[in-house]
């Protein structure tokens, strides 16, 4: 196999645009998938109490057999995170490019600020409020 090397350099020029937003809205997707999950694992138990003949019904047994959200939604190799275009990066994880999108138009200010606001209480760095 082919050996991919990421310089430093690029880590850095995409933390705020690329990989911050990308590994955030990833693990919000997995949350989501978790919840999804139990909720369907609740519905499943409430039924299978008041239904006799719940092994018999083929689409309810088809959701007992999903993929654990750890399963569904592996963790994307660094090339993907910082190196890949969004398109590239959404068609490689299965996810929708609208939504990300949206997801980080939203996130990227808030994530800079957070982390400039965590520099500034070690160290007392200003904060850049202009978002580039």
């Amino acid at each position: 196999p082919p050996k991919i090397i990421i310089r430093s350099r690029y880590i850095a020029s995409s933390l705020y645009n690329r990989l911050l937003p990308r590994w955030h809205f990833l693990q919000e997707e997995r949350e989501k998938q978790k919840q999804q999950l139990q909720l369907e694992q609740k519905l499943d138990t409430l039924v299978d109490g008041k239904s006799k003949d719940a092994s018999n019904n083929p689409t309810r047994n088809a959701s007992k057999t999903k993929q654990s959200p750890s399963d569904a939604a592996d963790l994307p190799p660094l090339h993907l995170l910082a190196g890949a275009s969004d398109d590239v990066f959404c068609r490689q994880m299965k996810l929708d490019k609208k939504e990300y999108l949206a997801f980080k138009e939203e996130a990227v200010p808030r994530l800079k600020f957070s982390s400039q606001f965590d520099r500034w209480l070690k160290t007392g760095r200003p904060i850049d409020l202009v978002s580039g």
